[in-house]
């Protein structure tokens, strides 16, 4: 039987250790999650933004704190310091995530939280699906009709892999699409 979270920052437990294995983070802002994500997880994290202003058609826009970004260097800045407790297990990569999909090999588990636009979202669910592990995962953020494209998204995705989709029970919903079909 497979766990399945309720709260995304128990996405970590979908798998059973996590010691050798790796995840990805796309759209890590100031690591609010990453840090969170990191309790659980006993891998290695790669964490993936490219910490620039893309203007007006991309406001870097966060529904769970209320505000714009103005000063993405800084965010990056935060982001390391907060990260460095896991030192050693987390790497930064200041880069698109199709930059970092070239670079990273092989992730156990893909989390995406990105650009929330439908070209975007469909590109990081595309690049990485066809990177991730057989028994990987493929999970993201914000998974409802107010925000940005990506419940649609998700769901014309998941329509053309033919795959499973499962969601947590939060305000701001994550999504989990496993590579391989599991039983419940």
């Amino acid at each position: 039987m497979t766990f399945l979270p309720e709260h995304r920052n128990d996405i970590p437990l979908l798998f059973e250790d996590s010691t050798n294995l790796i995840a990805v983070e796309i759209g890590t802002h100031q690591a609010v999650y990453a840090s969170e994500f990191m309790k659980k997880w006993k891998g290695q994290l790669c964490m993936v933004d490219p910490w620039k202003d893309y203007g007006p058609d991309h406001p870097t826009f966060y529904p769970n704190f209320q505000e714009c970004t103005t000063n993405r260097d800084q965010d990056y800045e935060i982001a390391r310091a907060i990260m460095e407790a896991y030192n050693g297990r987390c790497g930064f990569f200041r880069m698109s995530s199709v930059q970092a999909a070239i670079l990273i090999q092989k992730p156990d588990l893909v989390y995406i939280d990105g650009l929330h636009d439908h070209d975007n979202v469909m590109q990081d669910m595309e690049c990485w699906w066809k990177k991730l592990t057989p028994k990987g995962w493929l999970c993201g953020h914000d998974y409802r009709e107010d925000v940005g494209d990506v419940l649609v998204t998700v769901n014309e995705f998941v329509g053309k892999h033919s795959t499973q989709l499962f969601l947590t029970s939060e305000e701001l919903p994550s999504w989990m699409i496993p590579k391989s079909r599991i039983t419940l």
